[in-house]
C-alpha cells in the first residue's frame, strides 16, 4: 500500500517531467525531514505555502502549479489560489491547477488555469504521462 505523500510526489513528478519533455525548466518544492522527540516528520515546502511546481520557458511566462489527486481537492483550493494570482501574479505570470481524474480505468489529466479571479480549462491529456 502506497502512502498518500508517496503519491502526491509521484504525481508532482509526472507532471515535472511532462513539463520538462516540453522544454520548461521546472523546480519541484522539497519535501524536509524534521525530528519531533525520536520521531521523524516530513514537511511540505510548498512555494508561498500554496504550489508544488514552479516553471519556467525561456521568453516564456512563469507557471505556478498545484497539482492535485481529485477535483474535489480542486474545488477546495481555487479560491486561495485565485486570490494569489489577484495579490500577486504579473501579466506574465499563470496559476494552473492539474488534477489528476480517472475515467473509464483511464487516466486523465485535467488542467485548470486562472484568468482574473475565473477558472478555464485550458487542456485535458489523456495518458501522455505513461511514458515519462
Amino acid at each position: 500500500m502506497t502512502s498518500p505523500k508517496a503519491k502526491g510526489n509521484a504525481r508532482e513528478n509526472q507532471v515535472a517531467n511532462y513539463l520538462r519533455s516540453k522544454d520548461w525548466l521546472v523546480m519541484v518544492s522539497p519535501r524536509t525531514m524534521r525530528k519531533v522527540g525520536f520521531k521523524y516528520y516530513y514537511m511540505s515546502n510548498d512555494y508561498f505555502n500554496l504550489f508544488d511546481l514552479c516553471a519556467k520557458n525561456k521568453g516564456s511566462w512563469t507557471r505556478w502549479i498545484q497539482v492535485k489527486s481529485h477535483m474535489s481537492d480542486y474545488y477546495k483550493v481555487r479560491k486561495e489560489l485565485a486570490e494569489f494570482w489577484d495579490d500577486y501574479c504579473s501579466p506574465d505570470e499563470e496559476v494552473e491547477v492539474w488534477v489528476r481524474t480517472k475515467k473509464l480505468n483511464k487516466i486523465i489529466w485535467r488542467v485548470f488555469k486562472c484568468d482574473f479571479k475565473e477558472w478555464i480549462e485550458v487542456e485535458t491529456l489523456n495518458n501522455k504521462f505513461q511514458n515519462l
